[in-house]
């Protein structure tokens, strides 16, 4: 019997909520032996974890480290972050074992895969573009930037192959650093058993799910509700990340008639639940480069849970409504022209989108987009 290949995957998040490396885990488990580090446990039973800890994020620790970032001090930052015990544990933990490849996710964990992982091939899941990633607020900017630019830069040539979210994000990785980079899109599981439900001609009920982030605008599908006709209802189904960005959303919410805020459900329940909705929306401003690339979870979520799609004209994600037929998108990314594209809409139209919906959940989810994947990370090319 041929032994299994070994494979690291590494990732500097909360497992527990990490989709995309759920996913992973998902794909090599059944013909890897599969080791896996992060922050806190996967979902998963059957993978040897490892616990990476990094230090409290303290007002003192915050200080150094933005001293260091502006003196540019890079490596001694980058390594302040971890607790030096965690990294020792892991390193006496995996001994001498030899693995035949390492998936290292988002850029930042690269120093960290190169320090431990020095003579295995790495292949870099890089998500969404690191050195734009926050680049309209100017304190990300001021002090992160750079730093970025130097993982980036340092890190990136050393990896063998590499993949992003979507093309415009994987192909600009490609022109600055020169690997290979293929496209693994944040699609979600099959779901064969979501029907496809027929809309109530008087009450067409929208539903938007995520995070609540000043920077995604929220308010302009709020806004965007008081030009619809009365068939329309919103709900916004938020985790909160910003509690004063939240509670300003929530002033609004509360002044604007069929808009309601309802409480988020664990990740894997919310294709089901959002299947009693009508249409999915998300008007994402183009803000910075990944916003004006966006191509998110919640777009393939809504075609699993066989929803029509309404957007405002994001690249990425208009591309796959202009081949698969499932939603419409506005002129601009001003929510009153989004809500004129909506009034338009008769309830056939939003049927016969909710039925493209259907078919392209055959092709468009996780277990058809980590094929790719797998055969990126297995091919002779690393």
């Amino acid at each position: 019997m041929t032994a299994k290949k070994k494979i690291v995957i590494v990732a500097l998040s909360d497992l527990s909520r990490d989709p995309r490396v759920n996913r992973q885990i998902d794909t090599f488990k059944p013909n890897w032996e599969v080791t896996v580090l992060g922050l806190t446990p996967p979902v998963h039973e059957g993978t040897i974890f490892h616990q990476i800890i990094l230090k409290p994020f303290t007002l003192w620790h915050k200080i150094r480290k933005a001293v260091g970032l502006k003196c540019r001090q890079f490596e001694k930052v980058y390594w302040n972050d971890f607790e030096p015990e965690s990294v020792n544990s892991i390193k006496h933990a995996i001994g001498d074992v030899m693995f035949d490849k390492v998936i290292a996710n988002d850029v930042e964990s690269l120093p960290f895969v190169f320090e431990l992982f020095p003579k295995t091939a790495v292949f870099l899941d890089a998500h969404e573009y690191t050195p734009r990633h926050f680049e309209d607020l100017w304190k990300w900017r001021f002090f992160f930037q750079a730093f970025k630019q130097y993982i980036c830069k340092t890190y990136i040539p050393r990896c063998e192959k590499m993949s992003a979210v979507c093309d415009g994000i994987a192909r600009e990785y490609e022109k600055n650093y020169k690997v290979p980079a293929t496209v693994v899109l944040n699609a979600s599981p099959y779901r064969p058993n979501i029907p496809v439900r027929p809309t109530d001609p008087k009450q067409i009920r929208l539903i938007h799910h995520g995070i609540s982030n000043r920077s995604r605008h929220l308010e302009d599908m709020v806004n965007m509700v008081k030009h619809l006709d009365d068939r329309y209802a919103l709900d916004l189904m938020l985790v909160c990340n910003d509690p004063t960005y939240t509670q300003t959303l929530r002033r609004l919410v509360d002044q604007t008639p069929r808009v309601q805020i309802i409480p988020a459900v664990a990740h894997q329940e919310i294709v089901p639940f959002i299947s009693q909705y009508d249409i999915g929306i998300f008007m994402l401003r183009p803000i910075n480069f990944n916003y004006e690339h966006g191509l998110p979870n919640k777009f393939f979520e809504f075609v699993q849970a066989r929803l029509a799609v309404g957007i405002g004209p994001s690249i990425e994600m208009v591309k796959f409504i202009d081949e698969y037929k499932f939603g419409i998108y506005s002129a601009t990314f001003d929510g009153v022209d989004l809500a004129k594209t909506l009034n338009k809409l008769s309830v056939e139209e939003i049927d016969t989108m909710k039925q493209y919906s259907d078919v392209a959940a055959k092709k468009l989810n996780a277990e058809t987009v980590m094929a790719h994947m797998l055969q990126a990370v297995d091919s002779s090319e690393i």
